[in-house]
């Protein structure tokens, strides 16, 4: 017994669309990809983070900007900045006491750090 055949008619083609109609697409995604990494949470933010929460609980009078813990590329806004604390300095914050810290002074480090912003970091470590 042969199988019947399938009746087999040609899906009319969507008119190919030139450069300048793409453009708009093209570049729409250009800037959802752009925007996407300029928003990933970078490790060193994230500790940042932790670290700030932590001061903020030990240190009653700091006054922190909201993007002490941002990193930001030339790519993402016209400058290019680091968060106010290194990767280790966070984690090193976030393991002492408040006390602690009270008496290492990184109350005021802190304050110093995030009233002052740098550009090109800070030299040295806070927290050892």
């Amino acid at each position: 017994m042969s199988t019947p055949k399938r009746n087999r008619t040609a899906r009319p083609r969507a008119p190919r669309r030139s450069w300048a109609a793409k453009a708009p697409l093209a570049l729409a995604g250009s800037a959802l990809l752009l925007s996407s990494y300029c928003a990933e949470l970078r490790p060193d933010e994230l500790e940042c983070e932790h670290a700030m929460a932590h001061l903020l609980d030990c240190c009653p009078e700091l006054v922190l900007d909201h993007d002490d813990c941002v990193f930001d590329t030339a790519s993402c806004s016209s400058t290019n900045r680091d968060p106010i604390l290194t990767e280790d300095d966070s984690i090193c914050i976030q393991e002492l006491s408040c006390i602690a810290i009270q008496d290492r002074g990184l109350c005021e480090a802190v304050q110093e750090r995030s009233d002052e912003p740098n550009p090109e970091g800070w030299p040295g470590r806070l927290c050892y």
